[in-house]
């Protein structure tokens, strides 16, 4: 399977929960491998692991479709060749050693903790977080507003199964710029 079918799952599947396609996602962005987040052990090395679940998984479903691939990919480029230098001084290739903690939604946009700071990543992380504070949660078409409850933006479709107030999104970011 080629990159452009991994592109297509990301973006068209409500569910990643296919082993094979998963093996060959991480496979191509290592920094996606399930790991523990306080050791930072593979979990794939356990024999029992399915495949079923990756850390791709924890990407929002809107927002896994609508730039979860170039994002993904943006971030492989930043790493790919670069190294650091761990406590002992020893060089170590980053796209195998740097990786998310966790990865969600909190109060409306794209949250990523990782387990150390590299700048040019981060600046990475920073146009996608940006990006999500105006793309829908749920499926990743432009949003129009803004759940004032549980903080998230959301199209004009998906917005009509929230029970939560809704105010429209330039009013959202008008009210946030005044402050």
């Amino acid at each position: 399977m080629g990159k452009i079918d991994l592109a297509l799952y990301i973006k068209n599947s409500n569910k990643l929960d296919d082993p094979i396609l998963n093996k060959q996602l991480v496979d191509l962005f290592p920094f996606m491998r399930p790991r523990n987040a306080w050791s930072g052990k593979d979990l794939t090395t356990d024999p029992d692991f399915d495949w079923t679940w990756t850390l791709i998984n924890e990407i929002p479903d809107g927002w896994r479709k609508a730039f979860g691939w170039r994002m993904l990919s943006e971030l492989s480029a930043v790493m790919d060749g670069e190294t650091f230098t761990d406590w002992e001084g020893e060089e170590l290739p980053l796209s195998e050693n740097y990786y998310p903690v966790q990865i969600k939604e909190k109060f409306g946009e794209l949250r990523w903790y990782s387990n150390f700071y590299i700048e040019k990543i981060e600046e990475v992380i920073q146009k996608y977080q940006d990006l999500s504070r105006r793309t829908c949660v749920n499926c990743g078409r432009p949003a129009r507003y803004i759940s004032t409850g549980w903080i998230c933006p959301w199209c004009e479709y998906c917005a009509v199964d929230v029970k939560d107030k809704m105010i429209p999104i330039d009013e959202w970011f008008s009210e946030e710029e005044e402050k």
